[in-house]
């Protein structure tokens, strides 16, 4: 089955081995989802059908003309191929689909229907349907490899991203998915040089386990500007990396962030072989623990007590392929630091628009320079040093419509300043 819209700019089909049909006057809208909390892309479309599609022969013998619910029938796990293009990039999936996961018809008259389906990738089914049971020893980034190749069946290593591991942990599957499996490990993860802390997601380029110090260092892939002045860009195309709305900023929250002690809190683990007890107290600025609090400034009323107390009994030998009480990925050495660093990467969100750019992903750094609001005649019009700088997309969405196209983005970053997310 193949549902196709076409036009000067998009494609849109979805296929089975079974018939082909042209939809391409019924779509309305098209979203698509990217997220460093998601570890499969996402899709919807949103369309009004007038019941011009034919009916197959198996479904009704006299060939009439129905909807698209009704007339392909259209059930569910379908692949879906599309491709949208902008002046910029374009957003191709054509060769890796995503999958029906559900239609909803939305509304019903004598002479039309609306409705919406849902779309996401085929790692989402691949993952539901596998369990993982073996056992893995040695480097982390080796583990997570092997079981996005083996288990999720991504077989192409371009579209594998993984960032080298510093620690090993030998663990069963325990017959958990893979998506739970290598989320635990991301929390668990330390790169060869830098604080712990990783995200395992996908987006269009592929799978990626990477750090949060990997991502934070990137150089900015394009640079937006906020100004409120829009000019006429028929020529050049200038418009096409302004913020098309005032940026939507959230700082962080001190209550939040005492909560989940993030600039001080206190881990005890027990080791169950020896019964031993171990008590730390953990500081944002701990130079010697932890290099998380450099150049952010804290307040020290703020750290002068743990805001927080975390525990855990830490068991040895178990993975162990002969008797021994070797420690395991000791937590000691990066819970305490994964935590502060998760933490700290969100003190500041924004949200913003800016004109469709499908070469965006999320886990990419853009440069925002944003205006100074000032009364000051001889700084009118200049840059905002506390609010520019480099930010990390956190979620993304493109839209597209018959007439408009934009990517909506949510950025984060954990400083202030033109130093960027990692300054």
């Amino acid at each position: 089955m193949s549902i196709s819209t076409k036009s000067s700019n998009r494609i849109i089909q979805i296929t089975n081995a079974t018939r082909s049909v042209d939809v391409s006057n019924a779509m309305i809208h098209f979203r698509y989802y990217e997220s460093l909390f998601s570890p499969y892309v996402s899709a919807s479309f949103e369309y009004v059908d007038t019941g011009t599609i034919k009916a197959s022969s198996e479904d009704d013998t006299q060939g009439r003309l129905g909807t698209l619910i009704s007339s392909l029938p259209l059930r569910g796990n379908e692949n879906v191929n599309f491709k949208f293009e902008s002046t910029i990039g374009e957003l191709d999936f054509m060769t890796t689909p995503l999958i029906v996961d559900g239609a909803v018809i939305l509304g019903k008259e004598s002479t039309k229907e609306s409705g919406s389906v849902r779309l996401i990738s085929d790692l989402y089914r691949k993952n539901q349907t596998t369990f993982v049971v073996e056992k893995y020893y040695g480097n982390i980034s080796t583990s997570v490899s092997k079981i996005i190749k083996e288990k999720l069946g991504v077989d192409d290593t371009s579209r594998v991203h993984v960032d080298p591991t510093s620690r090993p942990w030998n663990f069963t599957g325990s017959n958990i998915k893979p998506f739970d499996l290598l989320l635990e490990m991301a929390s668990k993860s330390s790169p060869p040089k830098g604080d712990p802390g990783y995200f395992f997601y996908e987006t269009k380029s592929g799978v990626h386990f990477k750090s949060i110090d990997s991502l934070v260092s990137q150089d900015p892939k394009f640079t937006y500007t906020y100004d409120g002045v829009f000019k006429s860009d028929l020529e050049d195309g200038s418009n096409s990396f302004n913020i098309l709305q005032s940026p939507n900023k959230r700082d962080q929250s001190i209550s939040k962030s005492l909560r989940a002690g993030m600039y001080s809190a206190k881990f005890r683990f027990m080791y169950e072989d020896t019964q031993e007890c171990i008590e730390k107290e953990y500081t944002l600025d701990e130079k010697n623990e932890s290099t998380l609090g450099k150049d952010v400034e804290v307040d020290p009323q703020l750290k002068a007590n743990p805001s927080r107390t975390y525990t855990m009994v830490i068991p040895t030998g178990m993975m162990d392929t002969k008797v021994g009480n070797e420690k395991n990925n000791d937590p000691k050495d990066y819970l305490a630091r994964s935590v502060m660093r998760y933490n700290l990467l969100f003190v500041q969100a924004m949200n913003i628009v800016v004109p469709c750019n499908p070469e965006l992903e999320a886990g990419d750094v853009i440069q925002c320079n944003l205006e100074k609001i000032t009364v000051d005649d001889k700084r009118l019009g200049s840059t905002d040093e506390n609010e520019s700088g480099k930010y990390l997309i956190l979620n993304l969405c493109h839209y597209f419509d018959n007439k408009n196209s934009y990517t909506y983005l949510t950025l984060v970053r954990d400083t202030y300043g033109e130093g960027g997310v990692a300054a």
